[in-house]
């Protein structure tokens, strides 16, 4: 963590429940969701995928990832 700032498994947790939680309030739906390279990085990790520095180093930007959950 740097200063006061959020740790990144902090992060990973608060994006990986924000996913579970779309997934019950929206099921069956397609959600567009805006967002920041970190944040979608820490979510797919929290979902279980295999992301790493260089996978998050390399997302474009603006990148579009579908998530199926």
């Amino acid at each position: 963590m740097h200063g006061a700032g959020e740790s990144l498994d902090a992060l990973t947790s608060r994006a990986g429940k924000a996913l579970a939680r779309m997934a019950v309030e929206y099921p069956d739906v397609t959600v567009l969701v805006g967002s920041h390279g970190t944040f979608l990085t820490r979510a797919l990790i929290a979902s279980g995928r295999a992301v790493d520095r260089a996978f998050w180093r390399a997302m474009p930007m603006p990148a579009v990832h579908e998530v199926v959950v």
